[in-house]
């Protein structure tokens, strides 16, 4: 029972190291709108850059979901193409309330749309200490028109479209080359 109520106790240490190294991410001047712009003056965005960079420092191999030009190259199509292709291998998808409840034990979720002509947008799910509330949905950290920690309800993350069916979440469960 000790070794058990360890874990759980060790799970919930993760989780909230990888809320507070997301937020706190999500803060590099490098990820702020508009730091570099596009061709055509528009400011870029960065919510790919802090996942997968994210994904990378947390000892994932995230080649089946990368660019071939690499991390700051890779768009949440592409991410989202990766995890389709490698569902069962590498992710598999989820809910959103079974998001927030894998975040909160540390483990590693993603929601990603890639629908629309200029909506591509991808976050990281991690762990919140209220219970879940189904009109707010799971607690994630962004970097993107707006970064830091949003509900994904917030008009400052996905807001009401974050009930899109083609917003979807991710849970990736393979961490390392020799899984691979």
């Amino acid at each position: 029972m000790l070794k058990v109520f360890t874990e759980i106790k060790k799970r919930a240490k993760y989780a909230i190291f990888l809320k507070d190294t997301a937020l706190e991410w999500s803060k590099r001047k490098e990820l702020q709108r508009g730091y570099r712009k596009w061709p055509n003056g528009k400011p870029k965005t960065y919510c790919n850059i802090l996942v997968m960079r994210l994904l990378t420092y947390l000892g994932y191999f995230i080649k089946w979901m990368l660019d071939p030009l690499g991390i700051d190259y890779t768009t949440p199509k592409e991410m989202m193409d990766g995890c389709i292709e490698n569902m069962g291998k590498t992710c598999k998808e989820v809910d959103a309330e079974k998001a927030q409840k894998l975040a909160n034990v540390g483990e590693i979720v993603i929601i990603i749309s890639a629908f629309g002509k200029a909506y591509h947008h991808v976050a990281l799910v991690v762990a919140d200490e209220k219970q879940y509330d189904e009109n707010k949905g799971p607690l994630e950290v962004q970097a993107g028109w707006f970064n830091g920690m949003f509900y994904v309800s917030d008009t400052e993350a996905w807001g009401p479209e974050w009930k899109d069916p083609r917003v979807r979440y991710f849970h990736i469960f393979q961490k390392n080359r020799k899984e691979q």
